[in-house]
């Protein structure tokens, strides 16, 4: 990717595919779960087995961002409408999931695609908010989970909690080096999963079989304290690369992407500390999102570089 998308041109051409391919799956979401399935939009939660409601948010806040960077930048009207259009489409994905992770992710990325710009981000919130509301008057399980009583509830007795304790006395049994791969076997061994299980206080066991749903988590019991502190070490230098894009760009345009793709990687990295984010597509997300990073930084190094046409 880093080698094939190597100039401004198509980087822009890069993030127009993400946009496009990510709408189309949300407006496809949409009519497969609720017209195909015959599911009420008024009490139904958006998601289906194919892909998990954790997944989604993953693909609709990645195209989200981008729309947003890329609608003030461009003045060809039918790009306009098309950027609204995703805009919209994956707002409401995302909203629809109705996922704390992702609410929550989306709201922090914002703020940081937009640090001196609070009209951009009162009018993005306000938009995301908007429909919000709208799904929450209208969806009879919206209501339940905004209750307080459901939230104290879902404190107390969290899932993910109850797998990370799991996970916790596995990664004392293999701290440096990790169980490797072969934890894939917990998610079928229940032998094996009931080993680990049976260690923690009763209140805190589960005995349904789950990935870790953290990344960090996730790579330390398969890696151990070596594995994560490598993987520590990628995180470090993307967040020194995008600092020095933002910093150091040649241009405001630079800048502002550095800045999205930056904001991308924090919905990506939240979102990833309550869900499976090393799984198939929440990883080439991750790894689009170094690439894109890394073309970034290579054309504000370029002695000849000229100015990234977002239009």
């Amino acid at each position: 990717m880093i080698n094939f998308f190597n100039s401004g041109r198509r980087l822009i051409i890069l993030s127009w595919t993400i946009i496009i391919s990510a709408t189309i799956f949300s407006i496809g979401g949409l009519g497969y779960f609720y017209p195909v399935l015959r599911n009420s939009i008024l009490t139904q939660r958006m998601t289906f087995q194919e892909t998990p409601i954790g997944i989604i948010g993953f693909v609709s806040i990645f195209a989200l961002l981008l729309s947003v960077h890329l609608l003030p930048k461009t003045d060809v009207l039918f790009k306009k409408i098309l950027l609204l259009i995703s805009f919209t489409v994956t707002s409401m994905v995302t909203v629809m999931t109705l996922s704390f992770g992702t609410l929550l992710s989306m709201i922090l990325s914002i703020l940081v695609l937009f640090p001196k710009n609070k009209k951009m981000v009162f009018f993005t919130l306000l938009f995301f908010v908007i429909i919000l509301v709208i799904a929450i008057l209208n969806l009879t399980i919206a209501k339940t989970r905004m209750s307080p009583s459901f939230i104290q509830n879902k404190l107390q007795n969290e899932e993910r909690i109850k797998i990370w304790y799991t996970y916790f006395e596995i990664i004392k049994d293999y701290p440096i080096s990790g169980m490797g791969f072969d934890m894939d076997d917990m998610w079928h061994d229940q032998l094996l999963w009931d080993k680990y299980s049976d260690r923690i206080p009763s209140k805190f066991r589960t005995v349904t079989k789950w990935v870790p749903h953290n990344i960090l988590l996730s790579i330390t019991v398969r890696l151990g304290i070596v594995g994560l502190g490598l993987y520590l070490y990628i995180i470090f230098v993307f967040a020194r690369m995008s600092w020095m894009v933002f910093k150091y760009g040649k241009d405001d345009v630079i800048k502002s992407w550095g800045l999205c793709i930056m904001a991308a990687f924090v919905a990506w990295f939240i979102k990833g500390m309550f869900e499976p984010a090393l799984s198939h597509v929440p990883a080439i997300i991750n790894y689009t999102i170094f690439a894109m990073m890394t073309i970034l930084w290579k054309l504000n190094s370029e002695t000849d570089y000229q100015i990234l046409q977002d239009q």
